[in-house]
């Protein structure tokens, strides 16, 4: 019973890592979703989805070594649960740091460029400020041949003052999505919205109003997403000491089996007298028994224990048959007691 107390134990370690990779499966699929985070961050969305995989398949060979009670398995199981804790809470506090800093970064430059100064101190930033101002041009020559234009679609086929098309731009759907989400313009500097959006917000008379920067926003998404993974991760870190600790347990600490075919010895099975005084005194303060009844009027019968060793039921009754008979023997004889 102690034995499958123990894999039961082993066995539900293995199923919480599974559900812990589930868990972070599903943290993966979130991230990844985010614009933002694929642009500035696509290696925050790609750790859940490793260490998912990696707890889900450590938690079926977790109740494989259960099921079948091997101590080389278990041992492996349980370093190997170790080794991916330690891992998880290192990659939680690195990526918690360096996005932390990254975003901070990004955050700094563009307020120095919205007071004027350069985006060259980051290289992602002045990337996608770039790209917003080709996307503007685009717009500004699209709306000299088409007054009515409210976005870039209306002129698929326009450019900046490169020549180069305003869809082969890298960053379309990160603006396009920023503008959905949050509403703004621009990316370090307030800008037009360059794809009317949301829908509706957008007519003849507005078209040219600039909007609040997207950089605010779009970092601030990063963040969230990064404390999200972050915060996974560390609970994952957390999760793998359960499967460590009953592994160990059914490894190290097994409970004892019967060995079959074992004989007891005859000393193993022997009777132990275990006297036990009248009110509990003990032997030195105890009154000399009376020479004629050989101090059992004083003395409860003795009692017999049985070693704790196991015994045949034939030998039970013989033993059996024995405590009833010596007592009643020794009563009533007297002098052979």
């Amino acid at each position: 019973m102690e034995r499958k107390r123990q894999q039961y134990c082993a066995a539900a370690g293995a199923i919480l890592l599974m559900l812990a990779g589930i868990v972070a499966i599903g943290g993966w699929r979130l991230a990844s979703r985010s614009v933002a985070v694929q642009q500035f961050e696509y290696g925050l969305a790609m750790w859940p989805l490793i260490i998912g995989v990696m707890l889900f398949s450590l938690g079926i060979c977790g109740l494989i070594a259960a099921w079948h009670w091997s101590r080389l398995a278990l041992c492996s199981y349980a370093w190997a649960a170790l080794v991916l804790s330690l891992f998880c809470a290192y990659a939680s506090w690195y990526q918690l740091i360096q996005i932390s800093s990254d975003a901070t970064h990004f955050d700094r430059v563009c307020e120095a460029a919205q007071s004027g100064g350069s985006v060259g101190d980051s290289a992602r930033v002045a990337a996608v400020q770039t790209g917003y101002n080709a996307m503007r041009e685009a717009l500004e020559w699209c709306r000299r041949y088409n007054p009515l234009a409210l976005r870039l679609e209306a002129c698929p086929h326009a450019t900046d003052t490169h020549g180069s098309p305003w869809r082969d731009c890298p960053y379309v759907e990160l603006l396009r999505w920023a503008e959905t989400a949050y509403q703004c313009g621009g990316f370090c500097k307030d800008g037009i919205p360059l794809f009317a959006l949301p829908e509706g917000t957008i007519n003849e008379d507005n078209r040219d109003q600039t909007r609040t920067a997207c950089f605010a926003p779009l970092t601030a998404e990063v963040r969230w997403h990064a404390y999200m993974v972050c915060t996974l991760l560390m609970t994952s870190a957390a999760v793998l000491i359960i499967p460590v600790c009953s592994a160990c347990w059914l490894a190290c600490a097994p409970p004892p089996l019967k060995r079959a075919g074992y004989v007891h010895r005859p000393e193993e099975l022997e009777w132990t007298i275990v006297p036990q005084w009248v009110d509990d005194e003990l032997p030195a303060t105890r009154p000399a028994p009376d020479p004629v009844d050989h101090g059992f009027s004083n003395v409860t019968p003795p009692r017999y224990s049985m070693p704790s060793s196991e015994v045949g039921s034939d030998e039970l009754e013989e033993y059996g048959a024995a405590d009833r008979l010596l007592p009643q023997q020794g009563r009533g004889q007297g002098s052979a007691w």
